[in-house]
């Protein structure tokens, strides 16, 4: 039961039974004629959205990383002295080394664990903007030769006055390298086919830059012979001498000689230097005989 204040009026708050099924509700004055229907629903949704910005200028680690953050209103306002709560934790990835037809040896991955580097709770300004301030740490456990990658994992909570909480979550990739540079070309195709070598250089998100490239092409010593297939793994011992193996096996490998990775080298036949595009491309003209080839 409620008490009217002296204008007639009156309110008042109820929990729902978490045994009804959903869908329309009535609410109904047992004293009048008050009367109001309503939905309960298992989605509510959102009264606002909160989002992540990319910091202004290239990170580098150990850095203070300043992240920017809003809470708007689906109308386009923004949510005043909203409660912002956040957390960044950081996972440590390493470049996939790929092995074309296995012939470039594996790298060992370290293994990492993922680790909280900062928490905290801030408030959203009466345009609801707010800011996130952390340090970007390496792993110290991790190598600088072993070209790791860090990922930084930022989440933020914003709860309006309401008590409706909304949460945004951005990755901002940190890393010993400022920029990569990728060559564009396949493992293999017919020689009358090649009439440019592709390199582009971009940044950790897949953004292209313009950077000055310089790049050799050196021929490799193929065999003078052709071997069988070799079913099973190349050994890392050896019972004969390369000589004596093949005098008994002259058609088996005997040691990695269908690896181009371990062939000869002869001497450099191109040697050019440029400066990739605006739009991270650089495709020098060159036309070579068929053949392998160290790029």
């Amino acid at each position: 039961a409620y008490t009217t204040s002296a204008w007639g009026s009156y309110k008042g708050s109820f929990r729902l039974p978490v045994q009804l099924l959903n869908g329309t509700l009535s609410l109904q004055d047992a004293n009048g004629n008050g009367y109001l229907q309503f939905s309960v629903d298992e989605y509510k949704r959102p009264r606002f959205h909160v989002s992540l910005a990319d910091p202004a200028v290239a990170l580098a680690l150990n850095d203070t990383v300043r992240v920017k953050g809003e809470a708007l209103s689906f109308g386009g306002h923004g949510i005043g002295n909203g409660r912002v709560a956040y957390r960044i934790v950081r996972k440590t990835y390493f470049p996939i080394w790929r092995d074309a037809g296995d012939f470039l040896p594996r790298r060992p991955q370290p293994l990492t664990a993922s680790r909280e580097i900062a928490h905290g709770v801030t408030n959203t300004d009466d345009q609801g903007a707010f800011v996130v301030s952390f340090r970007a740490i390496p792993d110290a456990g991790v190598r600088r030769e072993d070209e790791p990658v860090f990922y930084f994992e930022v989440e933020a909570s914003v709860t309006d006055l309401n008590g409706e909480t909304q949460l945004a979550e951005r990755t901002f990739p940190v890393s010993y390298q400022r920029f990569f540079l990728n060559i564009e070309l396949p493992a293999s195709l017919p020689a009358d086919s090649l009439r440019h070598i592709r390199f582009k250089t971009e940044n950790l998100y897949g953004n292209p830059l313009s950077r000055k490239v310089a790049f050799k092409l050196t021929p490799l010593q193929k065999p003078n012979r052709s071997y069988r297939e070799r079913h099973w793994q190349a050994p890392d011992r050896f019972l004969y001498d390369e000589q004596s193996y093949h005098a008994q096996f002259p058609l088996d490998l005997y040691d990695r000689e269908d690896n181009p990775y371990f062939w000869k080298k002869d001497s450099v036949i191109l040697e050019m230097e440029d400066s990739t595009k605006a739009d991270g491309y650089w495709e020098p003209p060159i036309a070579l005989k068929k053949g392998w080839y160290l790029i």
